[in-house]
């Protein structure tokens, strides 16, 4: 029995790339080609298959609570007091603050992961193809101008 993925979901270029992946990866396993090619393949697939959905998704703008929480961590730091306990666990509950939070983290998670991903298509992809190189290196620049301070090591949206 056939199913017609169109009339389950399936767009013509999700088919496509199903079927791509599925002959790649029957290939692999009867290993007719080797892993960094079959690695190749899958990164070529990803330029010519959703490479446009993968970008930087802005992060949730801060609540008045969120940005007091924040002046008073930075005021307590600058004088040299401990920053221990410095809201109460009330004020993490509040349903603002708890959507902000949440907002945050999935932004932070599929910015680092789309961030990643594009990192990994530069390692795979031959530099001798400077014109896909260039492509991934011209999107990954929009990753890397909006790193948050956690991304670049510093302090989490709440510790």
């Amino acid at each position: 029995m056939k199913v017609d993925l169109l009339n389950v979901g399936y767009t013509v270029e999700g088919q496509e790339v199903r079927n791509m992946s599925i002959g790649l990866l029957q290939k692999l396993h009867k290993k007719q080609i080797e892993l960094p090619e079959f690695m190749k393949e899958i990164a070529y697939t990803a330029l010519r298959y959703g490479f446009e959905e993968l970008t930087y998704e802005p992060y949730p703008v801060k609540p008045a609570g969120i940005i007091n929480y924040h002046k008073l961590r930075v005021d307590k730091i600058a004088n040299g007091e401990s920053i221990k306990n410095l809201v109460s666990d009330d004020f993490w509950k509040q349903t603002e603050i708890v959507e902000y939070v949440q907002k945050w983290e999935r932004v932070f998670a599929v910015n680092l992961s789309n961030r990643k991903w594009l990192e990994e298509l530069s390692r795979i992809i031959p530099e001798e193809d400077e014109a896909s190189q260039q492509k991934i290196k011209e999107k990954l620049y929009g990753f890397n101008a909006y790193k948050t301070p956690f991304e670049m090591g510093g302090e989490k949206c709440r510790e």
